[in-house]
């Protein structure tokens, strides 16, 4: 009687924890996933809203929602122009735009339309 027990236990947990595997594993890249395109669409908000604040108010108008999307947190925002210039501050931020997109990628140029 006791084998019977205890191999209907062993069976049990080896199923448990099979479950919480594939669960895991299918959290991940569900989770994972839906969090990349989360991240990926605010950038393009943020994105768009720089552009919207360089149309309406030029450099300054730029400069101050920089400032204020930069107030708050560690992330430090920048927008640069096609050749790496910092479009606020007009620093060369080449060497951080490549390291952020990586080596040997163009520069992406956004299009507003």
């Amino acid at each position: 009687m006791k084998s019977i027990s205890i191999k209907v236990t062993i069976w049990s947990v080896a199923a448990l924890v099979v479950s919480l595997a594939v669960f895991l594993s299918i959290g991940d890249r569900v989770i994972g996933k839906s969090a990349g395109e989360n991240l990926n669409q605010v950038n393009q908000m943020l994105l768009h809203q720089a552009i919207n604040a360089l149309h309406d108010g030029g450099s300054e108008g730029l400069e101050r929602y920089m400032r204020e999307l930069n107030r708050y947190g560690t992330t430090r925002y920048h927008m640069s122009d096609a050749r790496g210039r910092d479009m606020v501050t007009g620093d060369d931020d080449s060497k951080m735009v490549r390291a952020t997109i990586g080596n040997g990628k163009p520069f992406i140029e956004s299009t507003t339309g």
